[in-house]
Parts: structure tokens; sequence; C-alpha cells
């Protein structure tokens, strides 16, 4: 059975009609990084870890409660997601550049929009808890490589908020990369938002 699924982001300008989106088999071969490519520039460069997309759900812990002020986690153990119970691959959706995760209660997805000159990678995220709101948030972040504690075996990276802009239920807001800074606005308005690295 096919079932076609629309996903609109509007504030990207597209709407990309999937049909059957591709699971991630945990289990399924990764596509290796080459001995050039630390986890730091893999991560920046792919949004990857070990060759894989790094979990929604670890994106998601970033972001937050929408109803708290700031978020209380601020940084997230990719390595250590990577192998966890709760962020195995199982409901994992990954089609083009969209990467989701869904389940009975919940959805959440981002797309990679790119990476600043400073290493900064821009994503821009979204959540839905079952009901009508997709919320979507601008989310910056940077990674760091840590060394873990002695005896301790595995790659260690550490995923690191550097920014948030809540962009509201399905927004029309457009993101633009330059540089060394990201800006926010909503077509026709001059109400922007600039988001300094």
């Amino acid at each position: 059975m096919r079932i076609a699924v629309v996903l609109v982001l509007s504030a990207l300008g597209f709407i990309a009609e999937v049909s059957a989106a591709t699971k991630v088999d945990k289990r399924a071969p990764v596509i290796r990084r080459t001995a050039k490519l630390s986890a730091v520039e893999e991560a920046q460069q792919k949004f990857t870890f070990a060759g894989r997309p790094i979990h929604p759900k670890a994106v998601h812990l970033l972001l937050g409660n929408l109803a708290d002020s700031q978020p209380v986690v601020v940084a997230v153990d990719v390595g250590a997601a990577a192998t966890s119970n709760d962020y195995l691959a199982d409901g994992v959706e990954v089609e083009q550049d969209v990467v989701r995760y869904s389940n009975d209660t919940e959805s959440v997805g981002y797309v990679r929009l790119g990476t600043l000159t400073n290493g900064v990678v821009v994503l821009r995220a979204w959540e839905s808890g079952g009901g009508s709101g997709v919320f979507e948030s601008l989310l910056c972040v940077r990674f760091e490589r840590f060394a873990g504690r002695p005896g301790q075996k595995g790659e260690r990276l550490i995923m690191r908020t550097a920014g948030i802009a809540s962009l509201g239920d399905r927004t029309d807001e457009k993101v633009q990369l330059l540089p060394d800074r990201v800006i926010v606005g909503k077509p026709g308005t001059k109400e922007v938002r600039v988001l300094r690295f």
C-alpha cells in the first residue's frame, strides 16, 4: 500500500510530495565517512553522526517546551544518543533534506538550512503534539568533540544551542543565511530579526 503524504514547508517556499517516505533502518549500511572528515565536520556539513541523520528527538530536546521562555536543555551528546534506546532509528523518516520522527502522540522534524562560516549549523525545526498546530523554530547549533570520561568508549560529539528563534504555527517567515548571521523576516513587512554569531 502506498501512502502519499504532502509536506508543506511554507517558509521554505516549496511543497514536496513524499510517496511512502523512506524509513531509516538501524541495521542498514551507513555511508562511511572519509578519513579526512572528523565527527564535528560531518555534523557541520551533513548534520549526521557516523553516517546517519541526527535524530529529530535530539534536536527537539534543544527546542525545549513551548510554554517555557528558555529551554532547560542546552546541549545534547549526539554520540551517546546515537546508541541510546530512546533514539533508535525506529520511526525516523528521511526524504531529501527533511528528517522527521513520528509516533502516536508527537511529530518532530527538521531541515538543515546550511552552515555559517564559523561552523554554526542552522535548522528549521517543527513539532506537533497531535493537535492542529505545527510550531516552527529556527535552531542554531554548534558542535564540539568531547573526550568523555576515562575508560569510556566511542566518539563523543556535543551539539550545543547557539540560538533559537520561535517562528510560530505554520509561519510564512523567510530565512536568509549570510556568512556570519541569520535574517528572519515576514514577506511584505519590515519586521526583521537578525541572529548574529
